[in-house]
């Protein structure tokens, strides 16, 4: 530095100036979230003059990495003792801000301007203007600076429309820190239309900020700002919010965006819309600090469930569906509820859906069966997903239960009634001599990597069944149930652990289906006709007919007796033909006959006898 100093001969200055040179070095607050301001050097210079009483400030120079400006201006001294400085002043020539990250290109401005007055006999700085501007920037600020009794800023921020990026880069770092740096490393394109942003940070606000503590009324800052067409990561691993338009508040001690709406794209193309949403961050005080969005979505299901496969949200809940696989329409609310800041791990983010589904298909829910045009109701949370409703399974109507847990294999139910055509023609439940409508629920695995095996149940209360096996019959309106395990797929089909309760009959075994769900054979462990019988059966296709083979300890053989008399009684039989081969030590018949040893051979056709082979049978 150098001055030069020159009094007149009563004593007053006659000329006062001097240029002065600052070497490479930084300037930060005394506060741990401020980030240095680099300076390679700094020159500038002053004179005084005296017929208008002003210190005059020549162009100074600062320069600090890509930070360039020129300024210039004037102090005038107070009109009186105690008065107040004045300083008015502002930019000479286009000026620069630097990057704070290397993506980052400077912050230009074409124009500025600043017009302070400190009075320290009233230990006050008064900010009567602070403007600046330029392509990306328009700023202004006042307030005052006072140190009474300890420091206190009060300001008054205002800004016109600006890129969100200049704004989060002008954001002073040691005000509201973690949501500054969230929305620093978050929030992207877009433009911030006018807002404003007050400080009133007394003496005891100013140390816990130096500490990087929080703030200590809520009321010390408040910053209103509204965003439009801006992108934000709302979650690592996750599709941005793109289109973001939204206004937001930030205080001494929260957050809160509203938002008008949004829309993430999935990594499928798919498009998911939100609206009428909030994220907020309740307390900063904490540490980690609480957060949620909560926002109404609308769009494609298939969105959703691309979103929930992505390796952020899958362990959480998921879909169980390939998102190719499934179409329909989603109306509903999305929620998501996470921790910010140091500390806050994987295990803070939870997620919720409540939401209506319309239109929806899923291919191959059952085998190679889909589901079609449902309405459901959808709920996704920490512990799974699950929805219920009515569509369209196998050509008939149907009610849809799923469940999916997070950490497990899920599983569909589906109840619906199918009748004879719907049968025939999906080869689903075509068992010989069953006629008339049966109530079918369908369970089976969601999610497992294994081929689902889908378990059945039906209710044959309506059906009406006669010649599975002769001597048995059910009329339709008795009580009746047939439970049974599939693997569904487009090759030939077997119904096991079958078991059939109904008619004062039981049966238990596996039957055989051809791939056009025609009858191929049955074997039966178990059957009971009667309470008294031991035996099993094997039920297989001969030509036209049917081939039945019972082995038994014990048989009553009056059911079968009633069905062979009341079929050679009936001359229109036509061409069905059935084999009988009957093999037990104990068959009992009417008024308490007793047959041991039987081994009896029958063949019948059209109605007829046409051959019986008996190897002797005792009576008794």
């Amino acid at each position: 530095a150098a001055f030069d100093l020159a009094l007149k001969p009563d004593g007053l200055v006659d000329v006062a100036g001097g240029r002065f040179t600052f070497g490479s070095g930084y300037l930060r607050l005394d506060d741990p979230d401020h980030e240095p301001l680099m300076i390679d050097r700094i020159d500038g210079g002053f004179f005084w003059d005296a017929e208008a009483r002003r210190i005059r400030i020549q162009k100074t120079e600062f320069a600090g990495a890509d930070t360039k400006f020129a300024f210039a201006g004037e102090f005038a001294p107070p009109a009186e003792p105690g008065g107040g400085w004045r300083f008015e002043g502002g930019l000479v020539d286009k000026a620069s801000y630097g990057r704070e990250r290397r993506s980052d290109a400077p912050i230009e401005f074409s124009r500025g301007k600043l017009i302070v007055t400190l009075t320290p006999a009233a230990k006050r700085l008064r900010i009567d203007a602070f403007e600046v501007g330029g392509p990306e920037v328009d700023l202004r600020i006042d307030g005052d600076i006072t140190w009474l009794e300890g420091a206190r800023v009060k300001l008054g921020i205002a800004t016109g429309r600006m890129p969100t990026r200049a704004v989060m880069r002008l954001w002073p770092a040691f005000v509201a820190p973690a949501v500054r740096e969230w929305l620093f490393t978050r929030l992207r394109g877009g433009a911030f239309e006018k807002g404003r942003i007050d400080l009133d940070l007394d003496a005891q606000a100013l140390r816990a900020m130096r500490a990087d503590k929080s703030l200590p009324t809520d009321e010390a800052l408040a910053v209103d700002f509204s965003v439009n067409d801006a992108q934000l990561e709302f979650l690592a691993g996750v599709p941005p919010l793109r289109g973001l338009t939204a206004t937001g508040r930030v205080t001494g001690h929260g957050t809160a965006l509203q938002v008008a709406r949004a829309h993430v794209e999935t990594r499928s193309g798919a498009r998911l819309n939100m609206a009428d949403g909030k994220f907020s961050v309740s307390d900063t005080r904490k540490k980690p600090a609480p957060a949620a969005l909560d926002t109404r979505i609308g769009g494609n299901i298939d969105a959703v469930a691309d979103l929930l496969n992505t390796p952020a949200l899958k362990p959480y809940a998921t879909i169980p569906f390939d998102p190719a696989t499934i179409k329909g329409q989603i109306e509903g609310r999305f929620g998501l509820t996470m921790l910010l800041g140091k500390g806050a791990g994987p295990d803070s983010t939870h997620m919720n859906i409540i939401a209506n589904v319309s239109n929806f298909t899923a291919q191959k829910l059952i085998g190679k069966e889909a589901l079609e045009n449902a309405n459901l109701t959808v709920a996704v949370d920490p512990s799974g997903v699950s929805a219920a409703g009515q569509g369209r399974v196998f050509g008939a109507a149907a009610q849809i239960e799923m469940r999916k847990p997070a950490d497990r294999v899920g599983e569909a139910s589906i109840s619906l009634t199918l009748d004879d055509a719907l049968r025939a023609k999906h080869g689903f439940g075509a068992i010989p001599g069953l006629s008339g409508p049966v109530g079918v629920k369908l369970t089976s695995p969601l999610g497992g990597k294994d081929k689902p095996k889908a378990q059945v149940e039906m209710d044959l209360t309506r059906a009406g069944i006669d010649g599975v096996v002769p001597g048995f019959s059910k009329p339709a309106g008795r009580a009746g149930k047939l439970s049974f395990a599939l693997v569904p797929g487009d090759g030939p089909l077997t119904l096991t652990d079958l078991a059939f309760d109904g008619g004062g009959a039981t049966a238990r075994g596996v039957v055989e289906l051809g791939a056009d769900g025609s009858f191929r054979e049955a074997k039966f462990s178990q059957v009971k006709l009667s309470p008294s019988d031991d035996m099993r059966v094997d039920v297989s296709r001969a030509g036209v007919g049917l081939k039945v083979v019972v082995r038994g300890a014990n048989i009553d053989a009056r059911p079968f007796i009633k069905s062979l008399l009341a079929e050679g009684d009936n001359s229109s039989g036509g061409g069905r033909e059935l084999q009988l081969e009957v093999k037990s030590p104990i068959v009992t018949g009417y008024t308490r006959q007793i047959a041991s040893s039987v081994d009896l051979d029958l063949t019948q056709r059209g109605g007829a006898l046409r051959c019986i082979l008996d190897e002797g049978p005792e009576l008794h």
